[in-house]
């Protein structure tokens, strides 16, 4: 339900009064509602608590369009998750960034892996914008993906973050299954927003980097090529490259907690090569 020419202050009593109307019809429904996206825009704080009573799916922020900038404002929006709404989301209620523009016309294949691999970790709904006559295989294979979809189906439903950023890279985390012995695995995704180098870059960084944890190890899987990384402990270096205005999507799956653990400092351990300051250096 949109919020078009209402009165921000009244959406406390209005979405929940239209909420209720549906549910006293008996019918099966999903209520989608505009109310902190209109709300934060006129600078009121969204209720996040009401908000999840009320609704299925909320909107929180502009509307998406089929260009890079407007994704990329999004991604940023979430990463910065100024109103903390990223905690409200889960199952019964879930964060909306809006659609997936994936086969459509304004994001290259890179950008497109981009976009469903951010709303994955974000644990958004996937709602396609695209004409299913006519989408190519390319994207139909990233929105068909198994694996990706294994991921966005994960039974905890809990959102992930933006965890840390070095130059041009942003790293993003969300605990997913398996388990074990209480811990969590975790989809990663090291997202590159270099729009002007032409070439990857090259990304190192530590399982604790990323805050998974000082005493575990994890088995490091690409999820897009199904590439096997290895194993590693909290303080190992993973290094992978990263295409401009694309993404690593890494299942990190915890596999042994160790009796001791290891002291790293989590501040340390990421590295980005820039091969435009660096200059060239092969494999």
């Amino acid at each position: 339900m949109d919020g078009c020419n209402s009165d921000p202050k009244d959406m406390d009593v209005g979405f929940p009064t239209f909420g209720a109307a549906l549910a006293a019809t008996g019918r099966p429904m999903i209520y989608q509602c505009e109310w902190p996206l209109y709300q934060g825009g006129a600078g009121m704080t969204p209720n996040y608590t009401a908000i999840r009573e009320h609704c299925n799916l909320w909107r929180n922020f502009y509307d998406v369009q089929d260009n890079w900038n407007n994704i990329q404002g999004i991604i940023d929006h979430y990463g910065d998750d100024k109103d903390g709404f990223l905690e409200f989301g889960g199952p019964g209620g879930w964060n909306d960034p809006d659609m997936l523009v994936i086969g459509n016309f304004g994001l290259s294949y890179d950008q497109s892996k981009a976009q469903m691999a951010l709303w994955v970790i974000f644990a958004a709904p996937l709602l396609m914008s695209n004409d299913l006559r006519t989408i190519r295989p390319e994207f139909k294979d990233i929105l068909q993906h198994p694996a990706v979809l294994k991921v966005a189906q994960d039974p905890l439903g809990r959102p992930g973050r933006r965890v840390a950023r070095k130059e041009h890279i942003d790293f993003f985390t969300r605990p997913i299954h398996p388990l074990y012995r209480g811990k969590h695995s975790y989809a990663v995704v090291i997202f590159n927003r270099w729009d002007m180098g032409g070439v990857p870059l090259t990304v190192s960084f530590t399982p604790s980097f990323l805050g998974l944890g000082d005493d575990c190890v994890f088995a490091v899987s690409d999820i897009y090529d199904g590439q096997v990384l290895g194993r590693f402990k909290s303080g190992d270096t993973i290094r992978v490259k990263v295409n401009p205005m694309g993404v690593r999507l890494l299942r990190v799956n915890i596999v042994q907690v160790l009796k001791t653990k290891t002291h790293v400092d989590g501040g340390m351990g990421g590295d980005v090569i820039n091969p435009g300051k660096t200059g060239w250096r092969g494999d």
